[in-house]
């Protein structure tokens, strides 16, 4: 199976690419989110994890197009906000809400549940 990580904070992503391969995943990463549709367009993903902040990007516009350009496609968000102002509008979106933590472990069992 094909994940996008979308994070504007490199090490973050680079963490999550290195957990999510040794669990048998195929990892694209990208800190732009202008990226994101061109990678959707060119892949075929099975999952994109993105953050909600990301500076010089309005990240609920991308969620939103994702959602209208690949219905089909999940989204999870990852972010290390649990308390945005508009919290319920991204999980209404979203196939799967997480607050970023060192426990990497927790992070794959969640990608394992919404990709189940």
């Amino acid at each position: 199976m094909k994940i996008l990580v979308v994070d504007d904070d490199k090490n973050g992503s680079e963490l999550a690419e290195i957990y999510l391969k040794e669990a048998g995943y195929e990892v694209t990463t990208t800190q732009a989110c202008q990226k994101v549709l061109e990678n959707i367009d060119a892949e075929r993903f099975d999952l994109v994890i993105m953050d909600i902040d990301m500076p010089g990007s309005d990240t609920f516009d991308l969620l939103c197009s994702i959602n209208e350009k690949c219905p089909e496609l999940r989204v999870m968000i990852h972010t290390g906000f649990d308390d945005h102002k508009d919290i319920e509008k991204w999980k209404e979106r979203a196939a799967a809400f997480m607050v970023k933590s060192s426990d990497m472990e927790k992070f794959v069992k969640q990608v394992k549940g919404v990709l189940a």
